[in-house]
Order: structure tokens, then C-alpha cells, then sequence
């Protein structure tokens, strides 16, 4: 119920963004120049700050900011990302957003990253990796800025997959099992896909969005307009 919710929440969150960005009614919160003062930054802080308040409208639903992992990681600087079982290597990273039951508040529901524009692959990655890594459902939330969607959906789709193979050769690097029902490094575990674009002169943005399950045999794919999550012929 809740994980509904919180999709819901996402489809609401980026229609905001989208009547700010066209500036169709006066929003409380806008998207900032830079020293032009005519190009508009366009960032995941809006989509971040635009959810918190979605989230505080429910009194049922529990949430924290910036959370502390429960594993340990370490490479993120060299664009290395890997993750630690113990706490004698690495240090605790930090997930944007997480959601809790009522009754638990120290293992999350869902943890969720927010992303922006055309990231660098360890960007991707290592964020996937908490995703994967740490305990709860996952959510991944990206907005970008375009005209040219064809073109867009094709390098972001083209980044996911390398990150999605460096993390499935991690996993096997470190002899950690591949598929697992366990809380942590489960890569069985589905984790949303949900892609914003915004779109100029028009009142609702361009969304794709699928679940990905890391296998070695599928990859993600765009075609006729759906972002999809294939297996390889």
C-alpha cells in the first residue's frame, strides 16, 4: 500500500516540476538562473524538496533525510565504488530519502536516490549499488531537461546498463551471492525506475519508468517510445 503510495507521490512530484519549469501557475518553489541570470539550473534538489512535501501531507508515513547506511562503502572518489559486509573498511554513505513503517524505524521500506541530467556511469553506479545493497524496496527518481527525448533516453539507458554490469561484476568479484533473499546485496530485489522529462509548452512532462531486476542475461532497452527491461536474444 504504501509502496503505491510513494509512486503515486512520484507521478504527482513530477508534474510540479513540470508546470515550474513552463512556469504555468506561481509555484512556492522555482527553478534558480545561474549568473546570466537567464539559464535556469535544473537540478534534483526541487524534486527532492517537492517530495518531503508530499510525504509530511501523510501522518502515517515515516520518512528520514540523508540516511546513514547500514553497510559500509568505499571508491565513490575514484569512481570506484565498491560495498563492505563489515564495518572494518569503508565508511557508512548516505541514501536521499528513506521510508519507514509506523512501528520500524530502523530498517526502511523503501529507500530512495534522486538524480538529474546526464550523471557520469560511477555516479550511476554507485548509487544503484546502495540501492541494491542496503535493506528495503528501491526507487530511483531522475529528471532531466530536454527536447531531444530519443537522444536522451538513449545515453541514460546506455549508462544504466554499464553501471548495472560493473555492479553484477562486482558482486561476483567479491564471491557474494548473486541472487540472494536476504536483506542485504539482494540483487533479486526489484528497484523503479522512474525518469522525468521535462517538457517545454506543455502541461504534463514526459515520464518513463520500469522496474529493473539486475540479471546477466537482461538489459534495459528504449524502444517505441517505452523503456523496457529485456532478455537478451
Amino acid at each position: 500500500m504504501v509502496y503505491k503510495k510513494i509512486k503515486d507521490m512520484c507521478e504527482n512530484v513530477a508534474k510540479t516540476l513540470n508546470s515550474v519549469y513552463n512556469m504555468e501557475k506561481k509555484e512556492s518553489i522555482i527553478f534558480p538562473t545561474y549568473s546570466d541570470n537567464k539559464t535556469i539550473r535544473i537540478s534534483e534538489q526541487e524534486a527532492r524538496v517537492l517530495f518531503y512535501n508530499e510525504l509530511i501531507k501523510y501522518k502515517n508515513i515515516t520518512f528520514s533525510i540523508e540516511t546513514p547506511t547500514k553497510l559500509h562503502y568505499a571508491g565513490f572518489a575514484k569512481h570506484e565504488p565498491v560495498v563492505y559486509n563489515s564495518g572494518i573498511n569503508g565508511s557508512s554513505a548516505s541514501i536521499d530519502l528513506s521510508i519507514y513503517d509506523n512501528d520500524d524505524h530502523i530498517i526502511p521500506k523503501i529507500n530512495m536516490e534522486f538524480k538529474s541530467g546526464q550523471p557520469s556511469i560511477s555516479n550511476i553506479q554507485k548509487d544503484l549499488l546502495k540501492l541494491y545493497s542496503e535493506p528495503g524496496d528501491g526507487i530511483w527518481f531522475h529528471l532531466h531537461k530536454t527536447t531531444r527525448t530519443q537522444e536522451t533516453m538513449k545515453c541514460l539507458v546506455n549508462k544504466f546498463n554499464l553501471s548495472i554490469e560493473n555492479i553484477i561484476n562486482f558482486y561476483k568479484n567479491k564471491n557474494i551471492e548473486y541472487i540472494s533473499d536476504k536483506d542485504f546485496f539482494n540483487l533479486s530485489k526489484e528497484i523503479y525506475l522512474f525518469l522525468v522529462l521535462l517538457n517545454k509548452n506543455e502541461s504534463n512532462p514526459i515520464i518513463k519508468k520500469c522496474s529493473v531486476r539486475i540479471s546477466k542475461n537482461k538489459e534495459l532497452i528504449y524502444e517505441n517510445n517505452e523503456l523496457k527491461y529485456v532478455t537478451i536474444k
